[in-house]
């Protein structure tokens, strides 16, 4: 795991960084790699090293480039990377939704609210890390799939940008893959649907971010609708 700091008041990001260091030996397995402390945005963006990150603390006020700005300098390459804004003041979360922030610690710092929200950071990249099995050793992050279904012994994985892959393969091995997880459900024989991709329910009909509407069997509404019901049970105690 690589960690970087970015916050130009050296007191606060020294303590940050003996907290993070603290989590990270606390948990069973230490996974922390690399802790890199940058003084201001401009120091951190001249690193070859920005993009490789997979979390970044950005403190929100800065001189030069602020810490919202830099997320989203940062996002232009770097998707994947955990942003957690330093701040001393929400004033700026709605604006942290336009560069996919995962969280904020608020000065001064409190180990236990660092640890909180490390837990849920830690939690989404594990997500982010699960990966469907593939003919020919091929693999597929699971937030790329919006949903699977089969016809004629060929299975069609829907992905999240529109495209489409078609492979020659069993449907029960594959959803056996996608089942063992409670954002995935089979809302009908041969369609199996991620639940994170799913805009709401309505009546039998899926309605996804997307804007495509999948079919619940009579059989598997109540199945799926609970499954979709849990699951924004755990995103709502998340936050």
């Amino acid at each position: 795991m690589r960690v970087a700091i970015v916050d130009d008041y050296k007191p606060d990001r020294e303590k940050l960084h003996q907290y993070v260091i603290s989590y990270f030996e606390d948990l069973k397995f230490n996974c922390l790699s690399t802790i890199a402390l940058y003084s201001n945005c401009e120091s951190f963006f001249l690193d070859e090293n920005t993009n490789s990150f997979d979390i970044v603390f950005f403190d929100i006020y800065m001189d030069g480039i602020s810490g919202m700005d830099a997320a989203r300098i940062l996002r232009q390459n770097n998707q994947q990377a955990k942003i957690i804004f330093i701040t001393s003041s929400l004033d700026f979360a709605i604006e942290s939704y336009d560069v996919e922030a995962s969280h904020y610690v608020i000065k001064p710092f409190k180990y236990n609210r660092l640890r909180m929200v490390m837990d849920r950071v830690l939690s989404k990249i594990e997500i982010d890390q699960r990966k469907l099995s593939l003919p020919n050793s091929k693999t597929l992050p699971l937030r790329e799939l919006q949903y699977i279904d089969c016809f004629n012994h060929l299975v069609c994985l829907h992905l999240t940008n529109g495209k489409q892959i078609n492979y020659r393969m069993n449907y029960v091995d594959i959803s056996h893959q996608l089942l063992q997880f409670d954002d995935f459900a089979e809302c009908y024989k041969g369609t199996c649907v991620n639940l994170s991709e799913v805009n709401f329910i309505k009546d039998s009909k899926i309605m996804m971010k997307s804007g495509l509407e999948i079919a619940i069997s009579r059989r598997k509404l109540k199945e799926t609708r609970k499954k979709y019901d849990d699951l924004l049970f755990s995103l709502a105690r998340k936050h």
